[in-house]
């Protein structure tokens, strides 16, 4: 399932990506505050069930903010009891306030979604890719352990929502891949304030494995840190070979 918000705002800081998880996390927990709070507790290291997009409309960097004319997310779950706690809470609170910022929901649709069927796709990056080493160390798409390290972001999300392991490895090709370096505050973890600045790429990838694995991987997303931004996919073709 995918939700596209339409969000009237002026500003935002350009670490804005716990920003929006917070307004996610707000809007689950005026469904349910007791899953809400499961969920997104600070102690609580396990993946987050949804993968999101965001697009800023007309942008322009201001010192720590940046001006724009408004924006939107895409967020995308296999997990419909999630999206649909998500889908009410936003129905019913239009209004978010993240430190000294103040975003209005506008118009909320449901998406439409494909289902994989093919054992290959080629993927287009809607928000950009964050894989890393086993020491967290970012990898580009043609360092050699990137698709050893994908296979194991995309078992972590097929566990998580499949309840098993992938059904077979992955082939792995990124293409047309473009860097991204990406500013955000862990202020919201534990009350720390460290500056971080990941290193995600964007563009196309293809994937081939198991069509049900290829399939929830398009519905959850796979990448580190999915619930701030990375790593979910859209449809380019079907059926290619690399």
């Amino acid at each position: 399932m995918r939700l596209k918000i339409e969000i009237k705002a002026d500003k935002l800081p350009v670490a804005y990506r716990f920003g929006l998880l917070s307004m996610i996390k707000e809007a689950v927990s005026v469904s349910d505050s007791q899953y809400a709070e499961q969920l997104f507790n600070s102690h609580n290291r396990d993946m987050k069930p949804f993968a999101y997009s965001s697009y800023l409309k007309n942008f322009r960097f201001e010192g720590e903010d940046i001006l724009l004319d408004s924006f939107s997310i895409i967020i995308s779950s296999s997990d419909l009891n999630f999206m649909m706690m998500l889908y009410n809470g936003l129905v019913n609170r239009r209004k978010y306030r993240y430190k000294t910022y103040e975003w209005e929901l506008g118009k909320i649709q449901m998406l439409p979604e494909k289902t994989v069927q093919s054992s290959s796709v080629l993927f287009r990056t809607l928000s950009p890719l964050l894989i890393e080493s086993a020491d967290q160390q970012p990898l580009a798409p043609n360092d050699p352990g990137y698709e050893r390290e994908f296979n194991y972001y995309a078992n972590l999300t097929v566990q998580l929502m499949l309840k098993r392991p992938l059904k077979k490895q992955l082939t792995v090709r990124p293409m047309q891949m473009k860097k991204m370096v990406i500013k955000e505050n862990t202020h919201h973890i534990n009350g720390g304030n460290q500056v971080l600045y990941l290193t995600a790429y964007k563009g196309m990838i293809f994937v081939e494995g198991d069509p049900e694995d290829l399939d929830c991987l398009y519905k959850a997303g796979v990448s580190r840190r999915r619930s701030l931004g990375f790593g979910l996919l859209d449809i380019e073709m079907e059926g290619v070979r690399a």
